[in-house]
């Protein structure tokens, strides 16, 4: 519970850790007046209200309150073996108690039944019902959660309604700066990374992953994923949007593509802009006129009839503009998957010094043609070569000036990029 004093008098919010905290005024007795001071006398709980010509008014508000227990909303299907720390917003408490079913579970990282925040690794596929009570002096309050642990069947389809982005997704947030977060678009709800106003991002290439939840692909032949997205740049910096799949619960990862502009709008849904971007119509999202196509990943190679299987989505920011992500499915394709029109490739090393290896997901011969492009989308190198019998490509950089590259290969009607960082 929080009170604070405002022009109109003592206004009040009995959970300020709520999705969506409520407040209202607290007046009875206090007209609505101006109260210019608080002060809590912590021996007896009461709290003293400094009003603007209306003299010194006290409660006992705050006098001997009873506890009241509150678990923080928490990812809701996890997988196996995985850590997940629990959030504890209870008050007037304490001490603690948690009380998990089944037993299979382990409290991890130095924390136990007792501590405020625990953080627990579930061992063993199941539902598991979470009980908190939470104690003072005068009594106790319990309350109570579940989770999962497990993979969701396909279809999976996400709009990122229902506050699903904390309940289902797991963000990895490295530098603890801006990350993915619940933005309001158009009338509904997609997920951001506000690149605008990323000070953290002055490390290039700040990564920011969102993750889905186990996914069970188990007699999916075909399963492909699906998205749409709508972002831009400012006019001189760019980022780019990769996207990786695993099949062990992202213990390990692969890269599958990069989203980046090469200076043909294949990444832009807009124009440029040097101020903070929200797409406000439906032309400035994917696959609207000539704007950049919405997002399509063949899964089937690295991940077709397996179980455990999580995708992510990772921002990387170079403090350019604001990226948003909509609707979001994997589903099994019942017709087979067409070819893709832009392909996997790897670059080593990178950061590269003056010469680095281009590696194509790919057995195809023939002449593949080089673009590079910097973060303007300005051609700065433009080659072919002939690829006979190894998918490697040998590339000098050292004509390339310190930076981030977008690098295209074009090779028998597909096409491959990634980005490239120069040192």
């Amino acid at each position: 519970e929080v009170i604070l004093a405002t022009e109109l008098g003592v206004w009040e919010c009995l959970d300020i850790h709520a999705a969506t905290p409520s407040w209202a005024a607290a007046n009875n007795g206090l007209a609505n007046v101006r109260v210019s001071m608080l002060q809590l006398r912590a021996s007896d709980g009461t709290v003293a209200a400094s009003t603007h010509a209306r003299g010194l008014f006290t409660s006992d508000v705050f006098a001997n309150p009873n506890p009241t227990a509150n678990i923080g909303e928490h990812r809701e299907i996890l997988c196996a073996n995985e850590e997940v720390a629990f959030e504890n917003f209870s008050f007037n408490a304490t001490s603690y108690q948690w009380n998990i079913s089944p037993s299979t579970f382990n409290f991890v990282n130095g924390t136990s039944a007792s501590s405020k925040d625990p953080e627990i690794e579930f061992t063993a596929n199941g539902n598991y019902s979470i009980e908190l009570i939470a104690f003072n002096a005068n009594g106790s309050d319990t309350a109570y959660s579940t989770t999962s642990v497990g993979s969701l069947p396909l279809p999976f389809n996400e709009d990122f309604s229902n506050n699903s982005l904390n309940r289902r997704w797991k963000i990895v947030n490295i530098d603890g700066d801006l990350t993915w977060e619940n933005r309001q678009v158009m009338g509904g709800t997609s997920v951001s990374v506000q690149n605008f106003g990323y000070v953290g991002a002055s490390i290039l290439g700040q990564a920011d992953d969102l993750i889905t939840p186990p996914l069970d692909f188990t007699g999916a032949d075909y399963p492909v994923l699906n998205f749409n997205y709508s972002y831009t740049s400012r006019t001189t910096q760019a980022d780019s949007l990769g996207i990786f799949v695993s099949d062990d619960c992202g213990e390990t990862w692969t890269h599958l593509l990069t989203l980046s502009e090469d200076g043909t709008g294949s990444y832009f849904t807009t124009n440029p802009r040097n101020f903070s971007f929200t797409p406000t119509t439906q032309s400035q999202w994917c696959g609207n006129g000539n704007n950049a196509p919405c997002g399509f990943v063949d899964l089937s190679w690295y991940a077709a009839n397996k179980d455990n299987v999580r995708v992510m989505f990772r921002n990387y920011s170079h403090m350019g503009n604001n990226v948003y992500i909509g609707d979001v499915n994997i589903t099994n394709s019942s017709i087979g998957i067409p070819e893709r029109s832009v392909q996997s490739l790897k670059i080593y090393p990178n950061p590269a010094l003056d010469r680095t290896t281009l590696l194509l997901n790919s057995s195809e011969t023939g002449t593949a043609d080089i673009q590079v492009f910097d973060i303007t989308g300005k051609l700065v190198l433009d080659k072919k070569v002939e690829v006979v019998s190894s998918n490697k490509i040998e590339l000098s950089t050292e004509r390339l000036t310190p930076g981030t590259y977008v690098v295209k290969v074009e090779l028998n009607n597909k096409t491959y990029t990634e980005n490239l960082l120069k040192q």
